[in-house]
């Protein structure tokens, strides 16, 4: 689901006409609260279905629908209210077919479902997933979003006509897949280094991370006029930084191997679920502590960075977005194990209504958690 990696906290420089620079804060710095003391509007929503469903790896929540990717990355379940009403599962060589989803997308204008599969692009009608058309690409995708009629903001590279290999984020068509225009251009690291979860689209802009070995960086994208303005960025202090030596390890491909290694031991990482939430910056990372991983949301408040860890007490709950909708952070919650009781004694209140949904949940279902900012911060 959300914690593919290991999370660490940095150094935070803010670029809103004064810089604020601060040192590494380590995880004992940061105060940890219950998720409903701290955030208020909370909402539970049980995912209904008659058949167990894939365990979930990947949630995206539109107005009309949510898209649900299985954990196998070859179907989709598109749910509508809380119902899953139907399934993408076209894995194949065929027409209309993919081996693997690499990242998908859907334009709410279109009602239209975008899939980045193994060398190809392809379109299904939503909800049906009619098959409508596809085709053949040699971009490598790391995340993609629907824009509007005919164009996605993608974040990709390719080998471009004087075989100098291209990475950044581009507005490719709908259509065919050409590239109508760069819109930042990204080093070779900084594309390894950027993910699906690092792309939030609101109303009529995009709130991007951009992830490298030292300077991260938080950028806004303008849909309507095609501009970028950089919001944030913070810096890793030079002892959490990838020494050079190791970029020489043999792999195929050695920056990205050197990085996950160093990565494991110092669990060090960019940030994660960039959003503007109630005219607030805020990201999220899930540091490792006694080998428990915690949440981690940075919020910048009045040109402070203010940082909180989540918990609900008596579970092994760990809070923290699976994707930002409307303003809310929807968290999806795979299975009961999520919200195992480890202190009934110490149970909140939040505790034991999770347990009780989960526990009704036919076939460990997942749930929904929907949580917004508000008291305290």
């Amino acid at each position: 689901m959300k914690y593919s990696g290991l999370m660490a906290l940095f150094a935070i420089c803010l670029v809103c006409g004064c810089k604020y620079q601060g040192m590494i804060v380590d995880v004992d710095d940061v105060e940890m609260v219950e998720l409903d003391q701290i955030h208020s509007d909370i909402k539970i929503v049980p995912i209904k279905c008659d058949y167990p469903l894939d365990y979930i790896h990947r949630t995206i929540v539109y107005d009309d629908y949510i898209f649900l990717l299985g954990l196998s990355r070859k179907m989709i379940y598109c749910v509508q209210g809380d119902s899953v009403i139907s399934v993408l599962d076209a894995k194949g060589r065929g027409y209309g077919e993919y081996s693997f989803i690499n990242d998908f997308s859907y334009s709410e204008k279109e009602k239209v479902l975008y899939v980045a599969g193994d060398g190809k692009y392809l379109k299904y009608s939503i909800p049906s997933m009619t098959f409508l058309g596809s085709w053949e690409s040699n971009i490598t995708t790391g995340g993609i979003l629907a824009l509007n009629q005919n164009e996605l903001f993608v974040n990709c590279s390719y080998i471009q006509s004087d075989r100098d290999v291209y990475s950044g984020i581009c507005i490719l068509s709908s259509n065919n897949g050409e590239v109508l225009r760069k819109c930042y251009d990204l080093e070779y690291i900084n594309k390894q280094f950027s993910l699906e979860r690092d792309y939030t689209k609101q109303l009529d802009y995009i709130v991007f991370s951009v992830n490298s070995l030292s300077k991260n960086r938080i950028v806004r994208y303008d849909i309507k006029d095609g501009t970028t303005q950089e919001l944030f960025s913070f810096y890793y202090n030079s002892k959490w930084r990838v020494p050079r030596h190791t970029e020489k390890l043999a792999s195929k491909d050695p920056l990205m191997f050197a990085y996950e290694d160093y990565n494991r031991k110092l669990h060090c990482d960019g940030c994660h679920y960039p959003s503007i939430i109630n005219s607030r910056l805020s990201f999220w990372s899930f540091p490792r502590e006694n080998d428990k991983v915690r949440s981690v949301v940075t919020i910048v408040k009045d040109g402070i960075p203010i940082r909180r860890s989540f918990k609900v007490s008596g579970t092994d709950y760990i809070p923290g977005p699976s994707c930002i909708h409307d303003g809310y952070c929807v968290d999806l919650i795979a299975s009961k194990n999520e919200v195992a009781v480890t202190d009934s004694d110490n149970l909140s209140p939040l505790g034991k209504e999770l347990n009780r949904i989960m526990n009704s949940q036919p076939f460990d279902n997942p749930i929904l958690l929907y949580f917004t900012f508000d008291k305290g911060l």
